[in-house]
């Protein structure tokens, strides 16, 4: 499940660790809270942790578009991601449900499984549509590029922000088929226009004014999203297909590919040893659902609330304990997939 890739940007891969540490936050804040109800703690780091789905299609949107062969595309996918996805999808519902029924068969044959694991239909579906997406990326790259990247942006944003006035009702944006290809399609195209215009961003003080306005965003999302919830509504702004999620997405992919632009950065230990932990963000994400589910079971989220009154150590705590263990799972698994990989390969080759 190690998904390797051809030499590139650096930023791409430390984006990929990051978001998929930010996975396991999102739903760690979200099935394991401090508290009963809605707090401020809980807020700030939903709203944080909200958009890793989104800056995982965006930071794909870097290079995805360079592809001009469908079938190639399509196989790469089925194998890199479908397989591993069901796969884990099955071993997780036989672990812990001991069957496998109808209705599950059901949701996994047709593209409809909305658990834990839709973000692995959501990117196929994306691949399926690609011939769509391709030619509105093609569309956008000819002529007078940045002016239809900017068009093409803002009409986004505006059609973005009217769906959220009407708490996702104009779209019905969800996690299943065309609702969920759409808002992740538009993240990818925003993702190539980014990345090409990376070269703007490479000066250190853009990585500061990134920073500065993710902060910003966020704060102001929160505010929102805390007033709205008094008048029975606000919780649709935390989710990744909104005009703050898209906004967000992007300002943390300017601030990383700013960060790791330089020679000295991109050479330094600590960037290296993230973009290698990047390599094993899917199966970080495969895994973490079957992590969180076996320190439920012992009991974890309870003790540390019992001995730990305070919410940010809380969270802190449940995200160091969490993060490493899928992490340490992740090497591992990849490692005995690669040495059963190595023995396959030596027995055809003798």
């Amino acid at each position: 499940m190690e998904m390797k890739a051809k030499k590139r940007d650096i930023s791409c891969d430390v984006i990929k660790a990051v978001t998929s540490l930010c996975v396991v936050f999102c739903h760690v804040n979200f099935y394991f809270a401090f508290s009963e109800g809605a707090s401020l703690w809980h807020d700030v780091l939903s709203a944080v942790f909200a958009d890793e789905a989104g800056i995982f299609f965006l930071a794909a949107g870097f290079f995805l578009y360079n592809n001009t062969d469908y079938l190639k595309l399509l196989k790469k996918s089925a194998i890199r991601v479908a397989l591993p996805g069901v796969a884990m999808m099955i071993i997780t519902q036989l672990f812990f449900e001991r069957t496998i029924g109808p209705e599950f068969i059901l949701s996994v044959l047709t593209f409809r499984e909305t658990g834990i694991y839709w973000f692995v239909y959501a990117y196929l579906w994306v691949m399926i549509f690609f011939p769509f997406f391709k030619g509105a990326a093609d569309f956008l790259n000819e002529g007078d590029s940045d002016k239809k990247y900017k068009i093409f942006m803002i009409v986004t944003f505006i059609l973005l922000i009217i769906n959220d006035c009407f708490k996702n009702s104009v779209f019905g944006f969800s996690f299943e088929g065309l609702t969920v290809m759409i808002p992740a399609g538009l993240e990818t195209l925003w993702g190539m226009i980014v990345y090409k215009m990376n070269e703007r961003f490479k000066e250190r003080k853009v990585a500061f004014a990134a920073a500065a306005g993710f902060a910003g965003v966020t704060a102001v999302r929160v505010i929102l999203i805390r007033i709205l919830e008094n008048y029975g509504g606000g919780g649709y702004l935390r989710a990744w297909e909104t005009s703050f999620g898209f906004v967000c997405a992007s300002l943390f992919c300017i601030f990383v590919i700013s960060l790791t632009s330089s020679e000295s950065a991109s050479s330094r230990a600590s960037v290296k040893l993230v973009a290698d932990l990047g390599t094993y963000a899917y199966t970080v994400y495969l895994v973490h659902p079957f992590i969180l589910r076996v320190a439920k079971d012992c009991g974890l989220f309870e003790t540390l609330k019992r001995y730990n009154g305070n919410p940010v150590l809380y969270y802190v705590a449940l995200y160091l304990a969490v993060g490493i263990v899928a992490y340490m799972a992740a090497l591992a698994i990849s490692a005995v997939l690669r040495k059963i990989t190595n023995i396959i390969k030596g027995i055809f080759n003798k």
